[in-house]
């Protein structure tokens, strides 16, 4: 992930105080290793790690970590594994866990896919139980409750548990979360109530549109579905948070499109733009599957030609078998 000089000297700097607790004798080289990291030089990074103390958990955390941003998953679920040994309460390598779970889960079969699942919710539970403050962990185990079964593990109601506890460390990020576990519940006015407080309290939050766009996506109710996208596309992004909000509205604005097939031209632009600016965060997307989205719109818009060359593209490029199998059966349908 990329991040700003000046993010990645602060970063650097908060290394030894957020990341090093529980390991007094840290080298200098896993320290410079984690800055490397922080700086987005990731084989600076792993060449520094490797020469750290085989005793420090943050050589295995960061390994694993360097392993997942290189789509090397197995060898990421060696190296936390490492981690954890030796250092079961720090709620990062639970975090890194649960991410590495969660990636894993895209190239298996469904039953596999539900063992998978329960790993991912006790990782991520077991993040916020060793940091309860942590807002992102908590993002995350809620959303997995709620897109998870209830026979894997999926419980609505601890996804609101998760909410009100988020609402009660960051109001904004509490709206957001609650607003997720509305809709999800169906429970219509009171999704109603915390959007309408939302909009005069964070006006300037793209989330809260995003949040309420995919809510109209699911009821069916697209053209609205299209306007709440839009307006979260087009604020002024401060934070790395809200950026993803914007780029998750774009990819949605084309979803949208392909699920509705129409706002075609619209989709056509958002995906092109998500998949020529978007910085891939947690749980976007990936521009393989932004792209299969646009090859749908171009296939839809009659431009039989250019959207077969897409899906081609896309079965020479990806490694994501569901994807490359989806873009097969296009391209064979289209001739």
């Amino acid at each position: 992930m990329k991040k700003l000089l000046l993010i990645s000297a602060l970063s650097y700097a908060m290394s030894i105080s957020t990341f090093a607790y529980g390991s007094a004798t840290m080298s200098l080289d896993i320290e410079q290793g984690i800055a490397a990291y922080e700086s987005g030089n990731l084989a600076q990074a792993a060449n520094l790690l490797t020469k750290g103390g085989d005793e420090d958990f943050n050589k295995y955390l960061y390994l694993a970590k360097i392993a997942l941003d290189n789509k090397n998953l197995d060898q990421a679920e060696d190296l936390i594994e490492q981690a954890l040994s030796l250092n079961n309460t720090n709620g990062d390598i639970y975090f890194v866990h649960g991410q590495i779970m969660a990636a894993q889960s895209e190239n298996v079969n469904m039953f596999s896919k539900m063992s998978y699942a329960k790993d991912i919710v006790k990782a991520f539970s077991k993040a916020v139980l060793n940091a309860p403050d942590n807002i992102k962990y908590r993002q995350s185990l809620l959303t997995v409750h709620l897109v998870a079964p209830s026979i894997i593990g999926g419980d609505t109601d601890v996804a609101l548990a998760q909410a009100k506890a988020i609402e009660a460390l960051d109001a904004r990020a509490g709206a957001v979360a609650l607003m997720k576990v509305y809709a999800k519940l169906e429970q219509h006015d009171r999704f109603d109530e915390i959007y309408n407080t939302a909009v005069i309290d964070f006006p300037d939050e793209p989330a809260v549109f995003y949040v309420r766009g995919m809510y109209f996506q699911q009821q069916e109710q697209f053209d609205h579905a299209v306007d709440e996208l839009t307006k979260a596309a087009s604020i002024s992004a401060l934070s790395a948070q809200q950026r993803k909000s914007q780029y998750m509205a774009m990819y949605q604005i084309g979803r949208t499109s392909v699920l509705s097939k129409s706002y075609l031209d619209e989709g056509e632009q958002a995906l092109s733009q998500y998949i020529a600016s978007a910085e891939i965060q947690d749980m976007m997307p990936t521009k393989e599957w932004a792209k299969y989205r646009l090859a749908n719109i171009v296939e839809y818009k009659g431009e039989v030609f250019k959207a077969k060359e897409l899906y081609q593209e896309l079965i020479q490029e990806t490694h994501d078998k569901e994807l490359k199998s989806k873009a097969k059966k296009r391209a064979r349908k289209l001739g």
